[in-house]
């Protein structure tokens, strides 16, 4: 009866092993990077483990940088003819920092603009 045990077990084990999908099937493992480090790399900035740097030298939390308080010349949306700016949103029980971008008359989030280069009253 051990025997049988035995044999069921490694048949599951086998079994399982062979199920698994491969690191190509799965994609990267990890933990993503954040929203603002992601921001800071995606437009060419260099990221150190604590700031953005911009081409000039000057540099700042990722954050920061992410909610339009700061290299505002450097955001998306200035680099493309707009305003940046910071802003909070209203999230019904608590409040979100976001950066709004102002180009043409439109404002937009700015990082539904950066993700997709579209800015209209929709994408607000």
């Amino acid at each position: 009866m051990k025997t049988i045990g035995s044999i069921a077990i490694a048949f599951v084990l086998v079994a399982c092993g062979s199920a698994t999908a491969s690191d190509d099937e799965r994609g990267s493992a990890g933990i993503p990077p954040s929203p603002a480090v992601e921001y800071c790399t995606k437009l060419g900035y260099t990221y150190d483990g604590t700031d953005c740097t911009f081409p000039d030298g000057t540099s700042c939390d990722p954050w920061i940088f992410y909610y339009g308080t700061c290299g505002q010349a450097y955001s998306y949306c200035n680099t493309h003819g707009g305003t940046i700016s910071s802003t909070t949103k209203d999230m019904g029980g608590w409040a979100a920092h976001v950066a709004l971008c102002t180009i043409g008359g439109i404002s937009c989030e700015e990082d539904s603009f950066f993700r997709t280069g579209v800015c209209n009253a929709e994408t607000r």
